[in-house]
């Protein structure tokens, strides 16, 4: 189970851009979302990021949204580092956004991997059993590592077969 080479542009273009010396944090939406409000949300990030501070010294910053789906935000810290002032207004700012579009970024029972069609499927932990049933999950499925938080994980973490995270032990003993 590949990406679809659209997935696959997003993914590169997001390990082009976040390098070794970046703080990294990542969202699951609660729901995909329209490209009416991808868009509005990656507007609503640039102009975030662009503002940006910690201590009163602007982050380089950036973010990306893979498949509707993903939110990635991040600091390049080899220029400043991010202080626990400026995570906490960022969080703040995408729970506002989030309540605002009615979408929860924050619930972490969520997962996300790429189905059989190569493209990004999510869903709660707890509801794993119908989607091996069906065949859209298996302990091979390539989950997103929303834990990571650095540049350097993402480029060697991104993805990996659900069998080595913290998901197998949620998934039945018939699947593993």
């Amino acid at each position: 189970m590949q990406p679809t080479s659209e997935i696959q542009n997003q993914l590169d273009a997001v390990l082009a851009t976040v390098v070794d010396g970046c703080k990294v944090w990542m969202y699951l939406a609660s729901r995909p979302l329209t490209d009416q409000e991808a868009a509005r949300l990656s507007a609503d990030a640039q102009t975030f990021a662009e503002q940006w501070a910690a201590h009163g010294t602007r982050l380089k910053a950036g973010h990306a949204i893979l498949g509707n789906q993903i939110f990635l935000l991040y600091a390049d810290e080899r220029h400043h580092n991010a202080s626990g002032c400026s995570i906490d207004s960022a969080v703040h700012w995408l729970q506002k956004t989030g309540e605002a579009m009615q979408i929860d970024f924050f619930n972490r029972l969520r997962i996300a991997w790429i189905n059989p069609e190569g493209t990004i499927s999510a869903a709660s932990v707890n509801a794993l059993e119908p989607e091996i049933a069906n065949g859209n999950f298996s302990p091979f499925s390539l989950v997103f590592d929303l834990s990571l938080s650095s540049g350097a994980d993402l480029q060697h973490r991104w993805l990996v077969p659900a069998a080595q995270t913290w998901v197998q032990r949620f998934l039945p003993a018939t699947a593993q």
